[in-house]
């Protein structure tokens, strides 16, 4: 059988292929198919959205992990559902990580943290203008800002969600969790979702697992 090969000028050179490795984070082996890049692009815009139950916080831990074991700066900014007890039991690296809170001047920090930060998750309470600007200033920094956004499970309307920039947004449908309590700290051991994956205006269903 004759296999088709593609114009040599098509394809990407080592270069262009190593470039592309290096513009890219790691992630979960599980999850991977669920981002088309397969892993988390610098300098781009992920939405998660989950309702309650649904292990959004989970799994957007889960999206970061990897990041961080290989050396990325993480910046968790008024996420009040996560500690560094669970973050530790996660595999997330603490020596490179920051929980931060501010309520007064949360786009003049979040800005900051763009500066330094490779991964920077927030809740989407924001005016539209300053997330339009966040998101140019993570595309300036080829940082990676990862919305977390709790809907209703009778729907999302008048639910905050981050406009301006968005490069993915991962809804997660169904979730299924096993939990470790260990010294007062529980932690997902694996656990498997359920998500829809919305790029460029195409949306499809991922079957993802992570452990």
């Amino acid at each position: 059988m004759v296999q088709s090969l593609s114009p040599i000028s098509s394809r990407p050179s080592v270069g262009r292929a190593s470039q592309l490795v290096q513009d890219v984070l790691p992630v979960d082996p599980g999850i991977v198919d669920i981002f088309p890049q397969r892993g988390l692009r610098k300098g781009s815009v992920l939405r998660l959205r989950g309702s309650y139950g649904s292990g959004l916080y989970s799994f957007a831990v889960q999206s970061l992990v990897a990041a961080s074991q290989h050396g990325a700066w993480v910046a968790l900014f008024n996420v009040d559902d996560l500690g560094y007890g669970f973050l530790l039991r996660s595999g997330v690296d603490l020596e490179r990580t920051l929980i931060i809170h501010d309520d007064q001047h949360p786009s003049r920090t979040l800005a900051t943290l763009l500066e330094s930060f490779a991964i920077v998750v927030t809740p989407p309470n924001l005016s539209l203008a300053q997330m339009a600007r966040l998101s140019a200033r993570a595309r300036e920094r080829s940082s990676i800002i990862i919305s977390v956004e709790r809907v209703a499970r009778s729907g999302s309307a008048g639910v905050p969600r981050w406009e301006g920039g968005v490069d993915l947004t991962v809804h997660l449908r169904s979730a299924s969790w096993a939990m470790e309590l260990e010294s007062g700290i529980t932690s997902v051991t694996r656990g498997e979702v359920v998500v829809t994956v919305e790029h460029h205006g195409v949306g499809r269903t991922v079957v993802a697992s992570a452990s």
